[in-house]
Protein backbone atom coordinates (compact mmCIF):
# COMPACT_ATOMS: atom_id res chain seq x y z
CA UNK A 1 0.00 0.00 0.00
CA UNK A 2 1.44 3.32 -1.05
CA UNK A 3 0.58 5.96 1.54
CA UNK A 4 0.98 9.70 1.64
CA UNK A 5 1.09 10.98 5.20
CA UNK A 6 0.95 14.53 6.54
CA UNK A 7 2.13 14.93 10.11
CA UNK A 8 0.60 17.63 12.34
CA UNK A 9 1.75 18.37 15.86
CA UNK A 10 -1.16 17.23 18.00
CA UNK A 11 -0.79 14.99 21.07
CA UNK A 12 -0.84 11.30 20.12
CA UNK A 13 -2.45 11.94 16.72
CA UNK A 14 -1.37 11.28 13.16
CA UNK A 15 -3.40 11.31 10.00
CA UNK A 16 -2.82 9.16 6.97
CA UNK A 17 -4.22 9.16 3.47
CA UNK A 18 -3.87 6.16 1.19
CA UNK A 19 -4.05 5.75 -2.53
CA UNK A 20 -5.08 2.12 -2.04
CA UNK A 21 -7.10 0.22 0.52
CA UNK A 22 -5.39 -1.77 3.31
CA UNK A 23 -4.34 -5.22 2.26
CA UNK A 24 -2.68 -8.16 3.92
CA UNK A 25 0.90 -8.72 2.79
CA UNK A 26 0.51 -10.84 -0.33
CA UNK A 27 -2.52 -12.39 1.33
CA UNK A 28 -0.32 -14.23 3.80
CA UNK A 29 -1.38 -12.78 7.12
CA UNK A 30 -4.09 -15.33 7.87
CA UNK A 31 -3.32 -17.01 11.17
CA UNK A 32 -4.62 -20.33 9.88
CA UNK A 33 -1.45 -20.51 7.78
CA UNK A 34 0.82 -19.90 10.77
CA UNK A 35 3.05 -22.74 11.88
CA UNK A 36 2.14 -23.93 15.36
CA UNK A 37 4.66 -25.98 17.30
CA UNK A 38 4.87 -27.52 20.74
CA UNK A 39 6.48 -25.53 23.52
CA UNK A 40 7.33 -25.84 27.18
CA UNK A 41 4.86 -24.67 29.76
CA UNK A 42 5.46 -21.09 30.90
CA UNK A 43 3.65 -19.08 33.57
CA UNK A 44 0.77 -16.85 32.53
CA UNK A 45 0.14 -13.40 33.97
CA UNK A 46 -3.40 -13.08 35.37
CA UNK A 47 -5.60 -10.46 36.95
CA UNK A 48 -3.76 -7.34 35.84
CA UNK A 49 -6.04 -4.63 37.19
CA UNK A 50 -6.88 -1.58 35.12
CA UNK A 51 -5.67 0.82 37.79
CA UNK A 52 -2.18 -0.66 37.43
CA UNK A 53 -1.99 0.30 33.74
CA UNK A 54 -0.17 3.43 32.58
CA UNK A 55 -2.03 5.99 30.51
CA UNK A 56 -0.25 4.70 27.38
CA UNK A 57 -1.00 1.05 28.02
CA UNK A 58 -2.68 -0.70 25.09
CA UNK A 59 -5.09 -3.53 25.80
CA UNK A 60 -6.18 -5.97 23.07
CA UNK A 61 -8.94 -8.40 23.93
CA UNK A 62 -9.51 -11.77 22.30
CA UNK A 63 -12.14 -14.26 23.37
CA UNK A 64 -9.58 -16.55 25.01
CA UNK A 65 -7.07 -14.03 26.37
CA UNK A 66 -6.22 -10.37 26.86
CA UNK A 67 -2.93 -8.79 25.75
CA UNK A 68 -1.64 -5.77 27.68
CA UNK A 69 1.30 -3.84 26.17
CA UNK A 70 2.95 -1.44 28.62
CA UNK A 71 3.95 2.09 27.62
CA UNK A 72 2.63 1.83 24.09
CA UNK A 73 0.06 4.22 22.65
CA UNK A 74 -2.04 3.59 19.54
CA UNK A 75 -4.34 5.64 17.33
CA UNK A 76 -7.84 4.29 17.98
CA UNK A 77 -10.25 7.21 17.51
CA UNK A 78 -13.23 4.88 17.00
CA UNK A 79 -12.35 2.88 20.13
CA UNK A 80 -12.33 -0.39 18.20
CA UNK A 81 -9.85 -1.99 20.57
CA UNK A 82 -12.49 -2.01 23.28
CA UNK A 83 -14.20 -4.78 21.32
CA UNK A 84 -13.38 -8.48 21.29
CA UNK A 85 -11.00 -9.03 18.36
CA UNK A 86 -10.86 -11.81 15.78
CA UNK A 87 -7.76 -13.95 15.24
CA UNK A 88 -5.95 -11.13 13.39
CA UNK A 89 -6.05 -7.49 14.49
CA UNK A 90 -4.40 -4.39 13.00
CA UNK A 91 -3.35 -1.52 15.25
CA UNK A 92 -1.77 1.83 14.35
CA UNK A 93 1.05 3.04 16.59
CA UNK A 94 0.92 6.69 17.66
CA UNK A 95 3.73 8.91 16.39
CA UNK A 96 6.84 8.32 18.49
CA UNK A 97 5.50 5.08 20.02
CA UNK A 98 7.22 1.70 19.63
CA UNK A 99 6.80 -1.81 20.98
CA UNK A 100 10.58 -2.27 21.09
CA UNK A 101 11.78 -3.03 24.63
CA UNK A 102 8.23 -2.85 25.98
CA UNK A 103 6.65 -5.44 28.27
CA UNK A 104 3.58 -7.53 27.47
CA UNK A 105 1.30 -9.08 30.06
CA UNK A 106 -1.30 -11.77 29.38
CA UNK A 107 -4.56 -12.48 31.18
CA UNK A 108 -6.20 -15.85 30.57
CA UNK A 109 -8.03 -18.50 32.54
CA UNK A 110 -8.42 -21.03 29.74
CA UNK A 111 -5.00 -21.30 28.05
CA UNK A 112 -1.64 -22.76 28.93
CA UNK A 113 1.76 -23.04 27.21
CA UNK A 114 1.34 -19.46 26.01
CA UNK A 115 4.09 -18.17 23.73
CA UNK A 116 4.70 -14.82 21.98
CA UNK A 117 6.87 -14.42 18.89
CA UNK A 118 7.90 -11.17 17.21
CA UNK A 119 9.13 -10.18 13.78
CA UNK A 120 9.33 -6.97 11.74
CA UNK A 121 9.02 -5.79 8.16
CA UNK A 122 10.81 -2.91 6.44
CA UNK A 123 9.54 -0.73 3.60
CA UNK A 124 10.86 2.16 1.56
CA UNK A 125 9.58 5.67 2.19
CA UNK A 126 9.97 8.91 0.22
CA UNK A 127 10.10 12.02 2.41
CA UNK A 128 9.26 15.64 1.67
CA UNK A 129 9.72 17.62 4.91
CA UNK A 130 6.43 16.45 6.42
CA UNK A 131 4.44 14.64 3.74
CA UNK A 132 5.89 11.28 2.80
CA UNK A 133 4.95 8.35 0.61
CA UNK A 134 5.37 4.87 2.12
CA UNK A 135 5.72 2.07 -0.42
CA UNK A 136 4.23 -0.53 1.89
CA UNK A 137 2.87 -2.64 -0.97
CA UNK A 138 6.16 -2.78 -2.89
CA UNK A 139 9.14 -4.79 -1.67
CA UNK A 140 9.96 -5.65 1.95
CA UNK A 141 12.51 -7.29 4.12
CA UNK A 142 10.81 -9.65 6.57
CA UNK A 143 12.73 -10.84 9.60
CA UNK A 144 12.45 -14.28 11.14
CA UNK A 145 10.11 -14.98 14.01
CA UNK A 146 11.86 -14.83 17.39
CA UNK A 147 10.41 -16.02 20.67
CA UNK A 148 10.09 -13.39 23.41
CA UNK A 149 11.68 -14.08 26.77
CA UNK A 150 9.93 -13.59 30.07
CA UNK A 151 10.93 -11.58 33.10
CA UNK A 152 8.86 -11.21 36.26
CA UNK A 153 5.86 -12.78 34.52
CA UNK A 154 5.88 -10.47 31.49
CA UNK A 155 7.15 -10.96 27.95
CA UNK A 156 9.91 -8.59 26.79
CA UNK A 157 9.62 -7.20 23.26
CA UNK A 158 12.69 -7.27 21.05
CA UNK A 159 14.57 -4.19 19.86
CA UNK A 160 16.49 -3.79 16.61
CA UNK A 161 19.71 -2.09 15.59
CA UNK A 162 19.92 0.56 12.88
CA UNK A 163 21.58 -2.01 10.62
CA UNK A 164 18.65 -4.39 11.09
CA UNK A 165 16.04 -1.72 10.38
CA UNK A 166 17.68 -0.80 7.08
CA UNK A 167 17.63 -4.31 5.61
CA UNK A 168 15.87 -4.43 2.25
CA UNK A 169 15.75 -6.69 -0.84
CA UNK A 170 18.28 -5.86 -3.53
CA UNK A 171 16.61 -3.47 -5.98
CA UNK A 172 17.76 -1.08 -8.68
CA UNK A 173 17.06 2.64 -8.79
CA UNK A 174 15.31 2.07 -12.11
CA UNK A 175 12.88 -0.36 -10.44
CA UNK A 176 12.13 2.15 -7.72
CA UNK A 177 11.55 5.04 -10.11
CA UNK A 178 9.24 2.94 -12.28
CA UNK A 179 7.21 1.89 -9.22
CA UNK A 180 6.91 5.44 -7.93
CA UNK A 181 5.87 6.82 -11.31
CA UNK A 182 3.08 4.25 -11.67
CA UNK A 183 1.83 4.14 -8.07
CA UNK A 184 2.54 7.65 -6.79
CA UNK A 185 2.47 9.91 -9.84
CA UNK A 186 4.73 12.37 -11.63
CA UNK A 187 5.21 14.71 -8.66
CA UNK A 188 6.82 12.02 -6.51
CA UNK A 189 8.72 10.60 -9.48
CA UNK A 190 10.34 14.01 -10.02
CA UNK A 191 11.12 14.19 -6.31
CA UNK A 192 13.49 11.20 -6.58
CA UNK A 193 14.79 11.68 -10.12
CA UNK A 194 18.34 12.46 -8.92
CA UNK A 195 18.78 9.81 -6.23
CA UNK A 196 21.45 7.16 -6.79
CA UNK A 197 20.63 4.70 -3.99
CA UNK A 198 17.62 3.47 -2.04
CA UNK A 199 18.85 5.16 1.12
CA UNK A 200 19.75 8.55 -0.37
CA UNK A 201 17.46 11.35 0.84
CA UNK A 202 14.58 11.79 0.17
CA UNK A 203 14.45 7.98 0.11
CA UNK A 204 14.82 5.93 3.25
CA UNK A 205 14.23 2.43 4.60
CA UNK A 206 12.63 1.79 7.97
CA UNK A 207 10.37 -0.57 9.87
CA UNK A 208 6.81 -0.26 8.60
CA UNK A 209 5.19 -3.12 10.52
CA UNK A 210 5.75 -5.20 13.62
CA UNK A 211 4.08 -8.57 14.09
CA UNK A 212 3.25 -10.35 17.33
CA UNK A 213 2.11 -13.97 17.13
CA UNK A 214 0.54 -15.39 20.28
CA UNK A 215 0.04 -19.15 20.52
CA UNK A 216 -1.19 -21.46 23.22
CA UNK A 217 -3.50 -24.38 23.92
CA UNK A 218 -6.68 -24.94 25.86
CA UNK A 219 -6.27 -26.45 29.30
CA UNK A 220 -9.35 -28.63 28.82
CA UNK A 221 -8.62 -30.39 25.54
CA UNK A 222 -5.15 -29.32 24.37
CA UNK A 223 -6.50 -27.61 21.24
CA UNK A 224 -4.01 -25.08 19.88
CA UNK A 225 -4.86 -21.50 18.93
CA UNK A 226 -2.97 -18.67 17.24
CA UNK A 227 -3.57 -14.89 17.31
CA UNK A 228 -1.79 -12.28 15.20
CA UNK A 229 -1.30 -8.60 16.04
CA UNK A 230 -0.10 -6.44 13.13
CA UNK A 231 1.28 -3.09 14.26
CA UNK A 232 1.42 -0.41 11.55
CA UNK A 233 4.41 1.81 12.33
CA UNK A 234 4.63 5.49 11.24
CA UNK A 235 7.47 6.09 8.78
CA UNK A 236 9.30 9.12 7.37
CA UNK A 237 10.14 12.32 9.21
Amino acid sequence: MNRIIYIFIFPTLFLTASCEQNKTQNGKLETKDSTIISYDTIPTVKNISENQESKNTTTIKFEELTIIIDKFGVYDEENKLSQIQRDTVYVFADMGETIENQKIGIETNVLENVKIEQRYETSLTIMDEGPHRDLTEWKHFSSEWKTLKQKNGKFLCLSYSEKETEKFPESSIEELKAEVKVKCGEKWARHIENVTSLTEYPCGIAISRYFLRITGQFKTNGKKISKLIVIENPMGC
